[in-house]
C-alpha cells in the first residue's frame, strides 16, 4: 500500500514538471499543469488506467504482472534518486559533502 500511494505522489508531482520540459504553460491546459488541480489530474488518471485495472485479476497467476510492475517501479525509482544525486550538479553540488553533513542519528532525552 505505501509502494503505491509513493508512485502516485511521484506520478502526480513529476507529471507535470515533465510535460513542462517539452511545452511551454501556454500551450498546455491549465488543468494538466498546475500545481492544485494539476497533481489530481494525473493522480486519477495514474490511479484508474494502470493500478485499478491490474488491482482486478482474474486469477492469482495474474498477480505476476502487478508485482512485476511495482518492482520495475521500485527499480525506476532507486536509479532515479541515486543518478539524480550522483549526476545532477546544480541539485546536489558536493555529494560526499552532503554525507559528512548528514545528521544520521540524533540521540536525545527530550520528550
Amino acid at each position: 500500500m505505501g509502494f503505491i500511494i509513493a508512485y502516485i505522489v511521484y506520478i502526480k508531482s513529476m507529471l507535470p514538471e515533465i510535460l513542462l520540459l517539452f511545452w511551454t504553460e501556454d500551450e498546455l491546459p491549465n488543468f494538466v499543469v498546475s500545481k492544485g488541480w494539476g497533481q489530481v489530474f494525473w493522480a486519477t488518471i495514474f490511479s484508474f488506467v494502470m493500478l485499478f485495472p491490474m488491482s482486478i485479476p482474474r486469477s492469482i497467476n495474474a498477480l505476476r504482472f502487478s508485482s512485476l510492475f511495482g518492482v520495475l517501479c521500485s527499480v525506476y525509482l532507486s536509479l532515479a534518486v541515486f543518478f539524480v544525486f550522483y549526476c545532477d550538479k546544480d541539485m546536489v553540488p558536493n555529494p560526499s559533502q552532503n554525507f559528512k553533513d548528514a545528521n544520521l542519528f540524533s540521540v536525545s532525552t527530550k520528550v
